[in-house]
């Protein structure tokens, strides 16, 4: 029998990470995703890529990215996976294949990779909508497996995507995201994430306002709050916890903190988000 993992498929892109805005997110899980048509402009772990039709993207899970812009015709589907498989899937010489497609995100495929992988894709589709079928987790799981290691052989044979250059400007301000959202539970001063680039704290502020229309110190207040918003909605898991969790001095300070910025206490928030 498999070992079931939950994963998500989505036929086009609306909905997902890459229709999310210029926000950068740091996935919990992670997938793959091919384009049909067009072409976007995405950020990986600071690294920036212009992806067109035929072009595979792998992202693993806690990878940062960044949706910048798509053109109108832009279309691919995505394979959504849950984290647990990427822990537990097994090849040989795994770790060579992650630490390159880890570096190298974004390849492009022929035309006979692509119908085979379109044609595994299709067959998950099928399926997924045989709700009835006794052994459908089972048979997902081991076809999600041959998607993978057909695009390991893939990348085995073929020269990833070459990365964009950026501006100086871009380069602070992606290593400022990388690191906040590494770092977000410990530190909360923009003179922590300015001294990691050897730059002061209002060059960063200034840069972060001129890329991304909105400041450093908002930034830092809007990734602790969206992840605390997140931990909270976790009912089994004790408010002084998550106080702890992000390193706040007692939770009353927790309770003063989250209440400035969202209007509520955290035991409002989670009555109300029950």
């Amino acid at each position: 029998m498999g070992e079931k993992y939950n994963h998500t498929i989505v036929d086009g892109v609306s909905g997902h990470f890459l229709q999310s805005g210029n926000m950068p997110v740091k996935l919990l899980r992670g997938g793959l995703f091919f384009c049909q048509s067009g072409q976007t402009d995405i950020v990986i772990d600071m690294k920036h890529y212009t992806v067109e039709k035929d072009h595979l993207v792998v992202a693993f899970p806690f990878t940062i990215i960044q949706h910048l812009k798509s053109s109108k015709d832009f279309k691919g589907f995505i394979l959504d996976i849950d984290s647990d498989f990427f822990a537990n899937f097994t090849m040989t010489g795994r770790s060579s294949y992650y630490l390159n497609i880890k570096d190298n995100p974004c390849i492009k495929v022929t035309e006979t990779e692509r119908e085979k992988v379109f044609s595994l894709y299709n067959m998950l589709m099928d399926m997924n909508k045989k709700t009835e079928h006794p052994f459908r987790d089972e048979i997902d799981d081991n076809i999600i497996q041959i998607i993978s290691y057909e695009v390991a052989a893939i990348y085995q044979s073929r020269k990833p995507i070459v990365e964009q250059p950026c501006s100086r400007n871009e380069e602070i301000f992606q290593k400022f995201i990388y690191s906040l959202f590494n770092n977000y539970k410990d530190q909360r001063s923009i003179e922590y994430y300015a001294s990691e680039q050897s730059i002061t704290a209002r060059h960063l502020s200034l840069v972060v306002k001129l890329v991304s229309g909105i400041t450093a110190g908002q930034w830092i207040t809007n990734c602790i709050i969206i992840h605390i918003k997140s931990r909270l909605k976790k009912v089994n898991v004790l408010i002084s916890e998550i106080s702890d969790e992000f390193n706040f001095p007692n939770p009353s300070f927790f309770s003063q903190y989250f209440k400035k910025y969202t209007g509520m206490t955290p035991k409002q928030f989670r009555e109300t988000n029950k």
